[in-house]
């Protein structure tokens, strides 16, 4: 009773942290769209008076520099989102429990090896791959 609850309490810190960062991406979408159709009027309204104005250049370049900018912010948002709905979700699902289970198996496959070398295998293996010593130690080459 008392681990569901505690896992139903887990599910429901997950859900909000989830929800907490679906906000805030759609509040960065929201706030890169209407800077960009702020953008946009900006621009259209300077190419309409291009001869007239000499900094259009400048304007635009600082335009695109602030497009770009929210841009960034608003892929690293997504990129934070999807990481931490990726670990929660593998949280869920006793990760450490699998990580710890697999390198179990790595130490006990290291083991086998180590003891299949000791067992003298590996002693015929090392005269099969350096016949040459024997030779060289005579002389012979």
């Amino acid at each position: 009773k008392k681990s569901e609850r505690d896992e139903n309490e887990r599910l429901r810190q997950s859900r909000a942290h989830l929800s907490h960062q679906v906000e805030m991406i759609n509040l960065s979408a929201v706030s890169a769209q209407s800077m960009t159709d702020t953008l946009k009027q900006s621009q259209s309204t300077y190419s309409k008076y291009m001869d007239k104005v000499g900094i259009l250049g400048k304007v635009i370049r600082l335009i695109q520099n602030q497009e770009l900018k929210e841009e960034l912010i608003f892929k690293a948002s997504m990129y934070l989102f999807f990481g931490s709905a990726l670990y929660l979700f593998l949280k869920r699902f006793y990760l450490n429990e699998i990580v710890a289970e697999a390198y179990e198996l790595l130490l006990l496959m290291v083991r086998a090896v180590q003891e299949w070398y000791l067992q003298g295998v590996g002693k015929q293996v090392d005269q099969i791959l350096s016949p040459s010593r024997d030779g060289e130690a005579s002389g012979e080459l």
